[in-house]
């Protein structure tokens, strides 16, 4: 099984800012199930349940954050379990598209409800949710982080295309 990951979280700073939102999309290559995990429920046995059965999962600058930052959360090293994590970000860079996950979308020609919104606009949400109770506020949260994860496979299978085309005109 596949699992594509996102996250959201209070900064940028794993170990002094804190993530609030674990969103996975599980494939098995039939269906799939989205699981979100809300602050108090990113536990170390809710994120090992939800990838029980994944062998690979696929991040976008993963390494350097969602994977941090789940770690110092809940001392969970998900590349130590996971037969394959795969990042994005480098396939991105071998097919000659530069920038964050936002820009790769753009070249990509992704398109969806949340494009506009920034990573400080995430964060004013989540704020917006914990300090007035703002429960819409986190429901736009979830929403956006979720097309976060549902692009990953859409990325996924965009760069592959784009690499079987490249291998064809060689």
């Amino acid at each position: 099984m596949d699992a594509y990951l996102a996250i959201e979280t209070t900064g940028c700073v794993s170990h002094y800012d804190k993530v609030v939102v674990v969103t996975l999309y599980l494939d098995d290559g039939y269906q799939g199930k989205i699981v979100q995990l809300v602050e108090w429920d990113i536990t170390k046995e809710n994120i090992n349940a939800a990838l029980k059965q994944v062998q690979n999962i696929f991040i976008y600058n993963g390494n350097r954050v969602d994977l941090p930052f789940i770690r110092e959360a809940t001392g969970i090293d998900i590349q130590a379990f996971i037969l394959k994590d795969h990042e994005l970000l480098y396939d991105s860079l071998r097919c000659n598209i530069w920038g964050g996950l936002k820009e790769t979308e753009k070249q990509l020609n992704i398109r969806y409800k949340y494009q506009r919104m920034k990573n400080k606009d995430a964060i004013k949400l989540w704020w917006k949710y914990k300090k007035k109770g703002d429960r819409k506020a986190l429901a736009v949260l979830l929403e956006y982080n979720r097309e976060k994860v549902m692009n990953l496979k859409i990325i996924r299978e965009r760069m592959l295309w784009q690499v079987l085309v490249q291998q064809q005109s060689d």
